[in-house]
């Protein structure tokens, strides 16, 4: 029961596949390039969207007109809405002249409840306007000049507009102009006069309109200041209505879930005006400012949240995976292939020359053309010294280069003889290229052919019953049946430990490859500056030779710095004081000498008399010889041991010198710098200096011209190749000398003792090919 139910209702059941290099997958430096791409392209879009999502940017915006019945109400104050206005003149100059006209404003209100209707009517009390009066676009208004010839609201609090006519609220700022009557509390001109001045007039009205503007987040409603003009007459009567429109913004800032916040505007929407041939009882304009009909403006704002964000991204994810899964299925599926092919066929091609190479090298073949490198770096010197004596050196120089080409040219023969994947790509790039290129891809593609065949589960599925079938001829029917149950394969703690073991080796034998890969390449850098070296041209010389002129004499100067000339000072009163003391002890020993010779003179003189001698005397002889010896010899002591102390004495000086050059330098005294050297100052001791100087530039030149220098980095590239050949052979040697005895550790150990082997370097790849050879032969 519960295996049905697994079996039927588990969706995510995991697929068996083959792995290759211990991974599900083959994995390329291409793929690896691709995927870093796809990285770079998911940050890329992260940043951008999520810029958007954090400063609030680039929203989607809807607009929308709302049709209404009674429009909502709007406040207005000194900070949302700024009013004046004015009369001017046919000069367009704006006074206020209560003898010729009066203005009055007001707020009225109209409700309705039922049958009832309810009017109100609010004074609100017009004055001349001020600088206060204006907070929204102030320089605007400023630049009408004359503020004090325009109409203001004394009080905007509690004034607002809303609503239809006909609707339960309706209310609107209403104004009038009307010509100067007896009623008033001012004398008024006449009327001729009151119509003369009308004539020509124009009134003005300055208001704030709210313009929206939605990809600002903070302050969508930007206010501007407006204003409309109109001609106005004495004797006629003008109508204007002013309608202004609700607009609503309705924003949704919400990250995951939606938080809804609403702003509100007034802007202009229309100006309507009307005339009658004549004013109605002394007034000749009437005003209104109010809501407009029946519609209202929305607007709404979406903002990038979460869900967007992760929407966008993926979809570009998506775009650019299934672009570069494209790209990598045909380069890597190549490369696969060509992996597959280059382990399990062996390959044979012809190059331009008609010779055979295969991409398994032999070693021998190696060590061979090794030693024909080695033989080139021999001849370099000698066709060096030859070509300076000879007059068509030039052409020596051209031979000798080209037979070097020809080695490295062999060399890169032998090194690149695998199927790669560029020749792939060469051919495709150029398909008319040289004959050995397209043989190769010949090769390639007869190899996958034949490698597409033995995967085919037709040709598997055969070779499987190929297999039962040798089953059947090979083995009995109770040799079959114990085939059935034979063990699985064990696995403990010593496999793991000697399979470590193996790896150690390995990773021993890969650091062996990488120092002679690195001598390698040494050695093929020292052959090409012997060569440049010996192509030089006479010009370069000549200018190599410039410079170590200039050279010579910079180390001349170093000669005679301050400190040499403190040390050849020095050292003549050193050199008198050493003869002195050698002068006062040879004095001593000649004293000395001599009275050991009066001595012997008078006993070989009582032995020529034939006196008699006593043992004493004898012995004494003997004494004063031996005692001439010693002498002699602790005098030769004393001499190495005065010369010891002359250049200790020297040195001393010598630092001496260079701490009173410091505090010399340190305290700006230069009057002591200036007594040393008079007081040392003789021609004797110049003189001596200036020969000492000369000996040890003579010294530099010598070594400078001495050729053995130059041939000291042909010596020690000879001496690293013979070490790499030496590290070569071993190499090889280790290679062919490892058996099937290697995979048991304690037979390894023992040979290991036995022999006295302490790195044999080994292969992963060759005890691969090993194993699969025993395999094949049992």
């Amino acid at each position: 029961m519960n295996n049905f139910f697994v079996q039927t209702f588990d969706i995510y059941g995991v697929e068996p596949k083959l792995f290759i290099d211990q991974q599900n997958k083959y994995k390329t430096k291409f793929g690896a390039f691709l995927s870093f791409l796809t990285l770079t392209i998911l940050l890329v879009g992260c940043w951008i969207y999520g810029k958007e999502l954090y400063y609030k940017q680039n929203p989607y915006t809807t607009i929308s007109d709302v049709a209404v019945k009674n429009p909502e109400r709007y406040n207005l104050t000194s900070q949302n809405f700024n009013f004046a206005f004015g009369l001017q003149n046919s000069n367009w100059i704006h006074y206020i002249d209560p003898t010729v006209y009066e203005f009055k404003l007001n707020l009225s209100i109209m409700k309705i409840k039922g049958t009832e209707i309810e009017q109100e009517t609010i004074d609100l009390k017009p004055r001349r306007c001020t600088k206060d009066d204006f907070t929204i676009d102030q320089e605007a208004f400023y630049s009408l000049g004359q503020l004090d010839n325009l109409f203001c609201i004394n009080n905007q609090d509690g004034l607002f507009i809303q609503g239809d006519y006909g609707q339960e609220i309706f209310a609107s700022i209403t104004g009038s102009l009307s010509m100067c009557s007896d009623s008033s509390k001012v004398e008024c001109k006449s009327e001729a006069e009151i119509l003369k001045t009308l004539q020509g007039n124009y009134w003005g009205m300055y208001f704030t309109d709210d313009i929206l503007n939605p990809k600002e987040f903070i302050s969508p409603f930007t206010k501007v200041a407006r204003n409309e003009y109109g001609l106005v007459q004495g004797n006629q009567h003008k109508d204007v209505l002013f309608y202004f429109e609700n607009v609503f913004l309705e924003d949704n800032t919400g990250i995951i879930f939606d938080e809804i916040s609403q702003q509100q505007g007034l802007a202009f929407a229309s100006l309507k005006e009307s005339q009658q041939s004549s004013n109605i009882n002394g007034t000749f304009m009437d005003f209104g400012i109010r809501m407009q009909k029946v519609k209202q403006t929305k607007v709404y704002r979406n903002y990038t949240n979460l869900a967007d964000v992760i929407a966008n991204v993926g979809g570009i994810l998506k775009i650019s995976m299934v672009v570069f899964m494209f790209l990598a299925d045909i380069v890597s599926s190549k490369l696969f292939l060509l992996r597959l092919v280059n382990e399990i066929f062996q390959f044979t091609y012809k190059d331009e020359k008609n010779q055979y190479k295969k991409n398994n090298l032999d070693p021998q073949n190696d060590l061979e053309l090794y030693k024909n490198v080695k033989n080139y770096n021999k001849q370099m010197p000698n066709d060096a010294n030859n070509k300076n004596q000879d007059s068509s050196r030039q052409n020596q120089k051209k031979s000798s280069f080209s037979r070097f080409l020809n080695v490295k040219n062999q060399a890169r023969n032998i090194v690149f003889g695998k199927l790669k994947f560029k020749n792939m790509i060469c051919f495709i790039a150029n398909p008319f290229q040289v004959k050995h290129e397209k043989e190769k891809l010949k090769l390639y593609n007869f190899a996958k052919q034949k490698l597409l065949q033995s995967l085919n589960i037709n040709n598997i599925i055969a070779k499987l019953i190929e297999v039962e079938k040798l089953k059947m001829l090979i083995m009995t029917d109770e040799q079959q049946n114990l085939f059935e149950f034979i063990p699985q394969p064990e696995i403990s703690s010593d496999l793991i430990n000697h399979q470590n073991y193996i790896n150690q080796i390995q990773k021993k034998d890969n650091i062996l490859k990488n120092n002679t890969n690195l001598g390698t390449s040494i050695s093929m850098q020292i052959e090409k500056k012997k060569i440049a070296r010996s192509l030089m041209d006479d010009q370069i010389q000549k200018e190599f030779h410039t410079k170590n002129l200039k050279l010579q004499s910079e180390n001349h100067v170093s000669l005679n710095s301050p400190t040499k000339l403190n040390r050849n000072i020095y050292t003549p009163k050193l050199n008198s004081l050493q003869q002195i003391n050698e002068n006062q002890t040879q004095l001593q020993h000649i004293k000395l000498k001599q009275q050991k010779l009066s001595n012997n003179s008078k006993i070989f003189s009582k032995i020529n008399n034939k006196e008699n001698t006593s043992k004493d005397d004898l012995t004494q002889i003997q004494d004063n010889t031996q005692q001439d010896i010693l002498f002699s010899g602790q005098n030769n002591i004393k001499t190495a041991t005065i010369q010891a102390n002359l250049s200790e004495k020297i040195e001393f000086n010598d630092d001496i010198f260079q701490e009173n050059k410091n505090k010399q330098f340190s305290s700006n005294n230069k009057d002591i710098f200036s007594s040393i050297r008079k007081k040392n100052k003789s021609k004797h001791k110049m003189q001596e200096s200036q020969y000492t100087n000369e000996s040890n530039m003579s010294l530099i030149k010598e070594q400078i011209n001495n050729p053995q220098l130059y041939n000291n980095i042909d010596i020690q590239s000879e001496k690293m190749q013979q070490s790499l050949q030496q590290i070569y052979s071993q190499n090889n040697t280790g290679r062919l000398n490892l058996t099937s005895s290697f995979i048991d550790k304690q037979q390894f150990e023992t040979d290991r003792k036995q022999e006295n082997i302490k790195n044999i370097p080994c292969s992963l790849k060759y005890l691969n090919k090993k194993m699969n050879s025993d395999t094949w032969q049992n």
